[in-house]
């Protein structure tokens, strides 16, 4: 089984699956970031999934810093559920050519079609399209910023620190991506 957590996929080419290609294996990825992965046949810029088991992506961030031709996401097998993740700046963000999937709780941002194939019943009911206002995609900082749509949106999937080690949720909600978006209020001081 193939265990990804706190894990960043940046830049990396492939035919398919630029930044990770999971084949015959079931997988958890959680607190994930793919930022400015390619893949050259536009098969799962991201990732492509085939994994012939189950595979579970919870608390990730997918994005391009340019809207990118292709697909985010590939699934071509196996049974995969995808909650509490960011889809940015793809032409599809999740195309389900073969297995089964089932998806809620997602952003959708800049993508053309967000999702394409049969996701399970319900499926995608509570996602949310905005804007996540990332800090800076060109350089791979997909941390959230005040306003971001993917702020309190998502749901409780058992995940309780952020990829940076913060607890979630540190509002009232959790929030979509790998970063759980922290405030930070500095007062002056005050002297008397």
């Amino acid at each position: 089984m193939l265990l990804l957590t706190g894990t960043q996929f940046l830049a990396n080419t492939a035919p398919f699956g630029g930044g990770l290609s999971v084949n015959n294996s079931s997988s958890r990825i959680v607190n994930a970031l793919f930022a400015r992965n390619y893949a050259t046949t536009g098969q799962g810029a991201a990732m492509l999934l085939n994994p012939g088991g189950n595979v579970q992506i919870l608390h990730t961030t997918v994005a391009s810093p340019t809207l990118a031709t292709g697909d985010a996401i590939h699934i071509s097998n196996g049974t995969v559920g995808i909650s509490d993740t960011i889809v940015a700046s793809y032409t599809t963000g999740i195309n389900r050519t073969g297995g089964t999937a089932f998806e809620d709780y997602n952003l959708f941002f800049g993508t053309t079609i967000s999702k394409t194939g049969t996701f399970g019943a319900g499926s995608g009911a509570n996602d949310v399209t905005g804007n996540p206002k990332f800090a800076n995609t060109a350089l791979d900082n997909e941390h959230l910023q005040f306003g971001s749509a993917a702020i309190n949106t998502g749901i409780n999937v058992g995940v309780a620190v952020d990829f940076d080690g913060q607890p979630r949720p540190t509002g009232p909600g959790f929030d979509i991506g790998y970063d759980e978006f922290y405030f930070n209020l500095h007062l002056p001081l005050v002297v008397r």
